[in-house]
């Protein structure tokens, strides 16, 4: 495979783009999973996702593929899934999408993120939304004796945090 510019599209399959974005040193692959009917998303990724192994791989969207991108993420090491504008789309449905993207993959694999863009208050409902669905995961985890309150705010954290801070490394100056 030849090496991506900066921003150079990859068609693999109508259903997926793959989008090669420099963050130096490191290489990131963002995939977005679009809807297709009768399509096999993880047929086509389980060709690709192998050759990559050492190269940061983030499932985007996922929606209505979550529960694929979450055995992608449980699978492979360096994949993880962010639901981004899933949960901005899908209201009412926020802590099961959340429940689904953690079938398969560990906390340690899920992404918070907004997709808002233009309009500031995307990024606030979006964040919003976020922490709130997730704190009831989180809330409902602790009830069914899963994990205890200190475990679940540690997860909460790395969902909303720590877990992007890993796969896109920041320099101290661009962490908020």
């Amino acid at each position: 495979m030849e090496p991506l510019g900066t921003t150079q599209m990859l068609p693999l399959e109508p259903a997926v783009m793959l989008a090669g974005h420099r963050n130096a040193p490191h290489w990131k692959f963002l995939i977005s999973l679009f809807s297709r009917p009768n399509h096999q998303v993880p047929e086509i990724m389980i060709g690709y996702l192998p050759a990559m192994n050492e190269v940061p791989i983030v499932l985007l969207h996922c929606y209505p593929f979550i529960r694929e991108a979450s055995w992608l993420a449980g699978l492979f090491s360096n994949v993880y899934l962010d639901l981004c504008m899933v949960l901005q789309w899908v209201v009412h449905r926020g802590p099961d999408l959340i429940l689904e993207a953690l079938d398969v993959a560990p906390v340690s694999k899920l992404l918070f993120a907004t997709d808002g863009f233009r309009v500031p208050e995307l990024f606030y409902l979006g964040a919003t939304w976020w922490r709130d669905d997730l704190a009831h995961v989180l809330a409902e985890f602790i009830d069914r004796g899963f994990v205890d309150e200190a475990r679940a705010v540690e997860w909460g954290r790395s969902v909303l945090r720590d877990n992007a801070l890993r796969v896109y490394p920041f320099t101290e100056g661009q962490r908020t």
